[in-house]
């Protein structure tokens, strides 16, 4: 997403919170980041685990320093309870796949976040909780039939961060693989029936990914470019990243 001009401006650092000698940035470190960008995670944000505190602390420290957020899935749960929120196990079971018409609302119609975004779209999906009660700052974004907030922007200590529900860093390819190492769970929530049923589907996901352009595929799993351009698949980050640049 960054401009290749500019690509040699750019310096990354993975913080690997999970791990057990982790070190966490100072204050300083975390207020010369830009940007930080929380990706997801099988937890669940109202856990009591220390890796899970250790999180929404970090989150919460963006916030704190003033730093712009970015996060998908668990970065917006996350997101939530850092400041105030509430996050619960969704009453309608786990959204896992391919997230059907999630909608833009009046504010996310005009916010930067979605610009060149359509205002129903499909998204890779994969989570068993949902906010259901807002912090101090935020606005919902999007949503569906299955997540109430499936995007929101919050503005906190004069800086504005952005997250989605849904995993506009997956792809075809990705998300097969994960399906397919999920097999006996998928099963057993009756997402299919047997096994055999899974390797299939997860074999013509693989082949969907080779050749975008099978006809037959995206007709049968209801797939269009909302799952296979990047340009529209993750113009959510895309915007992002250039909101950072526009404030450097």
């Amino acid at each position: 997403f960054l401009p290749r001009a500019t690509l040699h401006l750019f310096f990354f650092r993975i913080i690997a919170v999970f791990l057990v000698d982790y070190v966490p940035p100072t204050n300083d470190e975390m207020s010369s980041f830009d940007g930080c960008a929380f990706t997801g995670s099988s937890y669940s944000a109202y856990d009591e685990a220390e890796d899970v505190k250790r999180q929404v602390d970090l989150m919460g420290r963006t916030f704190g320093c003033g730093v712009s957020s970015f996060g998908s899935c668990w970065g917006l749960q996350i997101a939530a309870v850092a400041l105030g929120g509430k996050v619960e196990l969704n009453p309608k079971g786990r959204e896992v796949g391919v997230g059907r018409k999630v909608m833009l609302t009046s504010e996310g119609r005009d916010h930067p976040m979605f610009s060149g975004k359509n205002t129903v779209f499909e998204a890779f999906e994969s989570h068993g909780d949902e906010v259901t009660q807002l912090p101090k700052g935020a606005v919902t974004l999007a949503g569906n039939n299955h997540t109430r907030v499936q995007a929101m922007s919050v503005a906190s200590n004069g800086v504005e961060s952005w997250f989605v529900q849904y995993h506009p860093e997956y792809d075809l390819d990705y998300y097969a693989d994960l399906i397919a190492i999920r097999t006996e769970r998928m099963v057993s929530m009756g997402f299919f029936k047997r096994p055999e049923d899974t390797a299939t589907y997860v074999a013509e996901l693989k082949e969907l990914h080779a050749d975008p352009s099978r006809k037959d595929l995206n007709w049968k799993y209801g797939i269009d470019e909302d799952l296979i351009d990047n340009r529209i698949k993750q113009v959510e980050v895309a915007n992002w990243v250039k909101f950072l640049l526009d404030k450097s």
